[in-house]
């Protein structure tokens, strides 16, 4: 690791990509799938590697298990269009719409919060399935969020009890302190 920080090289593992103006549907679609594609490929490498090495008892066969476990994860959690992910952005280019989520914000808040102006109504097209995408982009990171920190509480209840709750709202309290603070109350500068 030492040798790659020393030429220069730093990994990244998630990238941003601005996309020409110039470039072909198709060309846009293989740049946001690229990476869901290599994930796929260390999940092929990781199960190749347990499969072949795990007779042999050595470790190798420890870290395939491992590069594909972390590989499938990775894959599930990128792959899924319900936050700002690869996925997201792969069908935000298959649909032609690259503002895809404001489209279903406006489609949740007319459809079941606001009545939309009847000359405007004509021309809303799949206002339904917009307003369904734009329910499920809400509730999938916050039920995501919800699980982990359920499990989170429950081993540091279990592993260290009212030490172990303390220390859950006091980072809970953090957590959402820093997300109100940068992204519900965002400052206008």
């Amino acid at each position: 690791f030492g040798i790659v920080l020393a030429f220069g090289v730093i990994p990244r593992f998630n990238t941003q990509v601005i996309y020409q103006q110039h470039l072909a549907k198709n060309q846009k679609i293989w740049l946001a799938g690229t990476s869901l594609l290599v994930q796929l490929a260390l999940f092929s490498i990781g199960v190749m590697l347990w499969l072949l090495m795990r007779a042999s008892g050595s470790l190798l066969s420890t870290i395939g298990a491992e590069l594909s476990l972390i590989a499938a994860i990775s894959f599930l959690l990128m792959a899924s269009p319900l936050w700002g992910s690869d996925g997201y952005r792969l069908l935000a280019i298959i649909m032609d719409a690259p503002n895809l989520r404001q489209q279903a914000k406006h489609a949740l808040t007319f459809t079941f919060f606001n009545k939309r102006p009847k000359v405007l109504a004509k021309y809303a097209k799949n206002q339904l399935g917009l307003a369904v995408f734009g329910i499920a982009s809400i509730f999938f990171p916050l039920a995501l969020f919800a699980s982990i920190a359920t499990g989170a509480a429950q081993y540091l209840k279990s592993n260290y009890q009212g030490a172990g709750l303390a220390l859950f709202a006091v980072v809970s309290i953090y957590v959402l302190r820093n997300i109100l603070l940068n992204h519900v109350l965002e400052p206008k500068t």
